[in-house]
């Protein structure tokens, strides 16, 4: 007795037309969460720009400021000038930040004691924080502390920039005297 050859179906059932769609859906999850990525990763970008802009405009005024006649009169290094004038000077409407805004939020740059991943309203911010030397001998050659709107800046100061990525964590930018 032999049995019947048997004819393998070549027509796809409910369940194989639900798998396909869910194939679909997860190349199209995928994809969309690659765009999402990649605008994020374009708005990073940007921040880490600004922050070097900062970078830049501070290392080439250090060298002038000390001259009497240095123009930008807010970020001169003459006594009494506190870094709040500057500031303002710097992010005014003659000031070369006046343009940025931050990436993520496209509101002004603001300027933060540090970049605090716990805090997401600082995504986007820019933290300036100065380097104070210690005596000669410490164990520490210097400390960190955060650039306030009084700290006078009629000396050099030894500056850090770092920029607040999405996530509010610190990309560091660079040091520069100031």
């Amino acid at each position: 007795m032999s049995a019947a050859p048997h004819h393998a179906s070549t027509s796809l059932r409910v369940w194989d037309w639900g798998f396909v769609a869910l194939l679909i859906c997860a190349v199209l999850a995928v994809g969309w969460v690659g765009v999402i990525a990649h605008e994020e990763g374009l708005k990073t970008e940007q921040t880490k720009r600004q922050g070097e802009a900062w970078l830049k405009w501070l290392g080439e005024a250090a060298g002038k400021r000390a001259s009497s006649d240095y123009a930008v009169s807010a970020c001169a290094a003459s006594p009494g000038k506190l870094w709040r004038d500057c500031l303002t000077w710097l992010q005014g409407p003659e000031g070369p930040m006046a343009q940025q805004r931050n990436a993520f939020t496209q509101e002004a740059i603001r300027l933060v004691v540090k970049c605090d991943p716990a805090d997401h309203t600082l995504v986007g911010a820019l933290s300036i924080e100065k380097l104070v030397p210690t005596p000669p001998g410490s164990a520490v050659p210097a400390i960190l502390s955060a650039l306030t709107s009084e700290d006078l800046i009629e000396h050099k100061l030894q500056l850090r920039l770092a920029v607040c990525d999405n996530g509010a964590a610190p990309i560091r930018i660079g040091e520069v005297e100031f």
